[in-house]
C-alpha cells in the first residue's frame, strides 16, 4: 500500500537532493545546474524538475520527451491493469491535462533512482491532493510512475473527468457516454459520504473541534 512520504521511517525518508533547490512553485526559475532545455535531464533530480515545469505548463511534448519507451503507470484507481509503454501513459496524460482545472506542485524530494512529486489539483470544482512515485532508467527518463491521490471525493472526481474519454478511446465511445451519465451519482454519493459519515470515524477530540468552531 502507498504511503505519504511524511509517513515514512526516518532512516529511509525520501529527502530533498542536496546539490539544487527542490522547490516546485511557479515563479521559480531553473536551479544551479539544470538547463531549462527540452528532453530528459543530466540526472533524476533535474528530470523530476522538469516534470514540474512541464505540469505547470500543460506541455504534453515535454512529457512525452520525458518518458522512457517502456514507461509504466500504476493508478490509484485499480490493480486490474496498468499503462504501459511510451504511447499508453501519453494517452492518459493527455487526457488527465484536458480536464484538469487548476494544478500547483509542492513537493520535489528523493535520492538515487526514485523521487515523488506531490501537487494540489482540481477537478470540476472539487479539489484533490496528488503524489507520483517516479522510478527513472539510465538515460534519466521516467521509467515508473505510481500514483496515489489523497481524498475520497477527490478520487471520484478524478476518475469521472478521466473515466468516460479512457473508456471511449479504449472500448467504444457509446460506452464512454455511459460511463459519463452514471459519474454524477458516483459523485453525489461520495461526496455525501465524505460530507456526513467518513467524519463519524475521527476521534472524538477532532469533531468536537469542528463541532465548537
Amino acid at each position: 500500500m502507498l504511503r505519504h512520504p511524511a509517513d515514512r521511517p526516518a532512516a529511509t525518508a525520501l529527502r530533498p537532493a542536496p546539490d539544487h533547490d527542490t522547490s516546485c512553485e511557479p515563479g521559480h526559475r531553473a536551479p544551479n545546474g539544470f538547463a531549462d532545455l527540452p528532453g530528459p535531464g543530466r540526472s533524476p533530480a533535474e528530470t523530476s524538475w522538469r516534470w514540474c515545469r512541464a505540469g505547470r505548463r500543460k506541455d504534453l511534448a515535454a512529457f512525452e520527451s520525458l518518458l522512457a519507451p517502456d514507461a509504466i503507470l500504476h493508478t490509484p484507481i485499480t490493480d486490474a491493469f496498468r499503462f504501459e509503454g511510451r504511447a499508453e501513459v501519453f494517452m492518459l496524460l493527455t487526457i488527465f491535462f484536458s480536464k484538469v482545472d487548476y494544478l500547483d506542485y509542492h513537493t520535489d524530494v528523493g535520492e538515487g533512482a526514485t523521487r515523488v512529486l506531490g501537487f494540489h489539483g482540481r477537478f470540476s470544482r472539487i479539489p484533490f491532493e496528488e503524489y507520483l512515485v517516479l522510478s527513472f532508467d539510465e538515460q534519466h527518463q521516467v521509467r515508473h510512475l505510481v500514483v496515489a491521490t489523497r481524498g475520497a471525493a477527490g478520487l471520484t472526481a478524478v476518475f469521472s473527468s478521466l473515466g468516460p474519454d479512457l473508456l471511449a478511446v479504449n472500448h467504444s465511445r457509446w460506452t464512454g457516454r455511459l460511463a459519463r451519465l452514471a459519474m454524477p451519482a458516483a459523485m453525489w454519493l461520495v461526496a455525501a459520504l465524505d460530507r456526513w459519515v467518513f467524519p463519524l470515524a475521527a476521534p472524538t477530540r477532532n469533531r468536537t473541534d469542528h463541532t465548537t468552531r
